[in-house]
């Protein structure tokens, strides 16, 4: 029996909370990026400061670089000029010295018993981002609300035989009740290089990771799962997902074991009962010369439920299983997923999609060493169905 699954590598947060921003950082002006650099004018303890918020360890490093910007306005160099010299994108330069100069203007203009105490707090408050830039939240107050009104109940009480909710089953359940149309996490795993180097923990200080990061592309990984013998067989990456790709990948897991009985346990998605599965399926059993209709006509292509029948048919040597809807935490390759994702994607730096791949792959063959089936239980059985012969 093998588990199999496109991999997961972003799981939906759905609740979160909103930063205070501090009142300096309401005053803010708009500069369009004009080809003449905005002037920035610092008395010399006002650079020294920079200087000092810039070499001190604590500070993180996407901070730092914009206090480099800062520093190199501060001498009238050109903006092209700042973003060659510290390999730096033009626009970034320009939106942190136009941002910079905006606040400081601000701040020398407004009278000194009023205005805050130059210092580093003062400084980094400037520096950071302000409270509701980037992508716009798609949650809207009182349908976050009623998310987290969800999160409070027991599983138990929407039917579900768990103790306790994850993202998945709560942006499900979301679905459901009409909360949200849709809700759906990401498929591909993205080659992202973080643009510092990971600094190592030292002695009173945990492991510092840059947080921005460059993308280099995308590739998705089939993940399948030997229930038997525990490991990972045939795994294959590729740039895309389409059915083909699925068929393919099954290919793949049969060709190992051409004369084996292979029992698949898959997710109830519309590529894993495709067209190309069911005619690659039928002409590994041998009886690919049948008439097996057109799709969306007749005979076994007819239609979704036809193929799946066809796929799930008892008698044949290669069959799939299909995990009811919103239960794919049943199938053990979300906890190989949940391992790959800890232990080489969340902390990874990768360059490439290349180097993306090889490190998963090495992963896969570094796992396998001492692969074992997983002892895997699951005790929440529904109220109505338990009695003393489950125990």
């Amino acid at each position: 029996m093998v588990f199999i699954k496109g991999v997961k590598s972003v799981i939906l947060s759905l609740l979160g909370g909103y930063g205070v921003r501090p009142l300096i950082g309401l005053f803010y002006e708009t500069h369009a990026m004009s080809r003449t650099a905005v002037a920035i004018t610092l008395e010399v303890s006002e650079r020294e400061l920079l200087q000092k918020i810039h070499n001190k360890r604590s500070v993180p490093e996407f901070l730092k670089r914009r206090v480099q910007v800062v520093l190199a306005a501060a001498t009238g160099i050109p903006n092209k000029a700042v973003a060659a010299q510290y390999d730096l994108e033009v626009h970034f330069v320009g939106q942190w010295r136009n941002r910079f100069a905006s606040q400081y203007r601000f701040w020398k203009q407004t009278d000194e018993t009023l205005r805050p105490v130059w210092n580093e707090k003062l400084v980094l408050r400037w520096l950071r981002d302000a409270q509701g830039r980037g992508r716009k939240d798609g949650f809207p107050p009182e349908k976050r609300t009623k998310i987290a009104a969800i999160s409070l109940e027991s599983p138990e009480q929407s039917g579900l035989p768990v103790t306790h909710w994850t993202p998945e089953l709560l942006a499900a359940e979301a679905v459901r009740r009409g909360i949200v149309v849709t809700i759906s996490p990401s498929t591909g795993i993205q080659a992202l290089e973080r643009i510092s180097p990971t600094k190592p923990m030292e002695s009173g200080k945990v492991e510092r990771i840059e947080y921005e990061y460059k993308r280099h592309g995308t590739t998705c990984l089939f993940g399948n799962w030997d229930v038997g013998r525990g490991g990972i067989v045939s795994p294959l990456l590729n740039p895309t997902r389409t059915e083909e790709d699925y068929a393919k990948n099954i290919d793949g897991i049969i060709a190992t074991d051409p004369d084996k009985g292979w029992v698949f346990v898959c997710d109830d998605l519309n590529t894993h009962v495709s067209e190309s599965l069911v005619l690659s399926v039928a002409k590994m059993l041998g009886i690919g010369r049948e008439n097996p209709g057109r799709k969306g006509k007749d005979g076994t292509l007819k239609s979704m439920a036809s193929r799946k029948a066809f796929l799930e048919d008892e008698s044949h040597r290669i069959r799939f299983v299909f995990t009811p809807k919103h239960c794919s935490w049943l199938n053990q390759i979300e906890t190989w997923f949940s391992g790959l994702s800890r232990r080489v994607l969340r902390r990874g730096s990768f360059d490439s999609v290349e180097i993306l791949i090889a490190k998963i792959l090495n992963y896969i063959e570094f796992y396998n060493r001492t692969a074992k089936p997983m002892n895997w239980k699951y005790y929440g059985l529904p109220p109505k169905t338990f009695n003393e012969d489950h125990l």
